[in-house]
This record gives structure tokens, sequence and C-alpha cells, in this order.
């Protein structure tokens, strides 16, 4: 009976959403029902969207009129795609608590503070829409894949699959990636991503954070400092970050890297694991390991070379396994002229 009354449920709630597709040729704004129809490139005069209703922005019909927004509108999915306009928030948030798909078209805030927020338990995918805009919230399932983001993201994955992007995004402004779910996130998954500012990613599920992976012949870049920090919730996956796996792929950290590795959990980092895997290290390398867990080891170097252009700072007061240098014999690594290697804490 529980069956029937979840089946029933559910079947209610996805017949109530409506669907509101921008129609707009010239610029409008938002709260106008003349700029929405109920179908693709069809009549105006439908309601505003709101929060039942899924947003399509499709440029059927030449459709492609900047939308101005003058509310902070609250809906039930956006889907951009075939829409060559810009989505401006004027300083209004503009927040989504379904299905997300941004392939074409920008969004921009040229207005007071304001970010496009998501606030969904299922699917966001970043296809190739131009963000102008900050993009901040939480989302079941995460991909990037060939967007560019100018204003800051900070975006959580909560959902227990696995997401593997497929790169070619540029993250031109603060960016700040976590996983919090019991699925892995993966970045860089056959084409290079480019970090070009601060850049935090934090691994606090239960499963794993791969980035820089399996582009051959390609290179991550972070021309900031990057911030990698472990607190594990719970799970039996032994490992918690892998960076630049797969042959002759190639990660070139511009800035400084932190490695800061909390909780109580085995939570193992590996670095370059691919022939003709490259690791470049400008800045200073960190190190910080408060890890109880005796099992938990970061491996620099496992199959390929590193390249440490500035100082190696290690601290590892948690007493776990250890923090290793070229652990395979096909690994290789660097220490720049006048460079040194700072242990401290265990």
């Amino acid at each position: 009976m529980r069956i029937v009354f979840t089946f029933l449920f559910l079947f209610l709630t996805w017949g109530a959403m409506a669907q509101r597709y921008w129609i707009g040729t010239v610029p409008g704004v938002w709260n106008n029902t003349l700029n929405w129809s109920t179908t693709s490139g069809g009549p105006g005069g439908a309601s505003v969207p709101g929060v039942a209703d899924l947003v399509i922005f499709d440029g059927a019909g030449g459709s492609n009129g900047n939308c101005n927004l003058n509310i902070a509108p609250n809906v039930a999915g956006i889907t951009i795609n075939g829409y060559t306009g810009t989505i401006d928030l004027l300083g209004f948030n503009l927040t989504t608590t379904g299905t997300n798909t941004f392939t074409t078209g920008t969004v921009a805030n040229t207005g007071a503070a304001a970010s496009l927020i998501l606030n969904t338990i299922v699917t966001t995918t970043f296809n190739g829409t131009l963000f102008n805009a900050n993009v901040s919230g939480s989302t079941g399932r995460l991909f990037f894949n060939g967007s560019t983001f100018n204003g800051s993201v900070n975006v959580s994955k909560t959902d227990g699959s696995n997401d593997a992007s497929s790169g070619n995004n540029i993250f031109n402004n603060t960016t700040t990636i976590t996983n919090l779910g019991a699925g892995y996130v993966l970045l860089g998954n056959g084409n290079r991503d480019q970090f070009n500012g601060l850049t935090t990613f934090n691994n606090n599920g239960s499963d794993r954070f791969h980035f820089a992976y399996n582009h051959a012949g390609q290179t991550t870049t972070f021309t900031g400092n990057l911030i990698l920090n472990t607190n594990k919730s719970g799970g039996t996956d032994a490992w918690s970050f892998f960076i630049a796996e797969g042959a002759n792929t190639n990660v070139l950290f511009g800035g400084n890297v932190t490695i800061n590795c909390a909780g109580t959990l085995q939570s193992n980092h590996r670095i370059l694991q691919g022939n003709g895997s490259t690791a470049t290290y400008t800045g200073t390398l960190s190190v910080n390991i408060t890890n109880t867990n005796s099992s938990t080891s970061i491996s620099l170097g496992t199959n390929g070379t590193s390249t440490y252009n500035g100082n190696i700072i290690v601290s590892n007061s948690g007493g776990t396994s250890g923090v290793f240098f070229n652990t395979t014999a096909s690994a290789s690594s660097v220490l720049a002229a006048t460079r040194t290697i700072s242990i401290g804490g265990g």
C-alpha cells in the first residue's frame, strides 16, 4: 500500500509541474505574462513561472531577447538550450529546485550582489552556458561539461551516484566544489579544465574526488592557490583524492597547494598515476595531516614525473601512515635548487 501511495504522490507532483517557455524576441522583464508561453514558440499570456514551473529558454522562433529579472524567482528547474540571449539577474537571486541544464546563452548579473542558487536534490549540468554571475548552492548530481564561469562558483554535490564530468570548463573567479554525497565527483574526464582563481575542493562525503582525470596530452591548470580539504563523513572507501590519473595526463599548479587531511576515516590521496603523467608545483606545497587513521597515506607521485619549484612543508600530527614520494620505480621527482623539504608533527 505504501508503494501505491508513493507512486500516486510522485505522479501528482510531476503532473502538477507546468512548463513555461520564454518567448521574448526583444529584451523584456521576467515578471510579465506577455513573455511566457505554455508551448515552445507559442503565444504569450501564460502565468509568470513560479515554484511549480519548469522554465525553458530554447530560442524557438527567434525568442532570444534578453530576459531581465525584476523579481527574485523560485522555479522548479531551468533549461537553457538553443537560446542565445542573456538572462540578467539585475541584483535578484534566481533559485531553482529541480533539474537544470545550462547549454547555451549567458547568465549575467549587472545589478547588486545576487546569484543563481541551486537548491535541488536532482541533477544540474553545465554544458556550455556562459556565466557572468555567481553560482551557489547544492544539487543532487553535478556535471561540469564545458561552461565558462566569470563569477564565483560555490556548489555542493549531495547524491550517491558517481558523476563524471567531461571537462573543458574555465573558472575565472573563486571556485569551491564540495562532495557531500556517497558517490564520487570527477572533473576533467577526457578534457582539461582551467582554474584561474582561488580554488577549494572539499571531500566531506563518503566517497572520493577526482580531478585532472585521464585527458592525455592536455594539462589542467591552476593559476591561483589550490586547497584540498578532507574530512570524510562515513562509508568504507579508503580514498579521498585522485589527481592526474591516466597516461600523459598533466596538471600545473601555478600557486601554492595546500592539502588538509582531517577526520578519523581512512582518506588516502594519490597524485599521478599514468605513464608520462606530470605534476608541476610552482609555489609551496603544504601537507597538513591531522587524520587519525593509521592506514591513511598521501602518495605524491605513483607513476609519472613531479617537479617541485617551491618548498615542501609536511606535518603529520594525526598518526597516519605518512606522506610518500615516488611510490613506484616508474615515478620520479625533481626539487628545484635552493628549495627545501620541512617535516614536522610526526
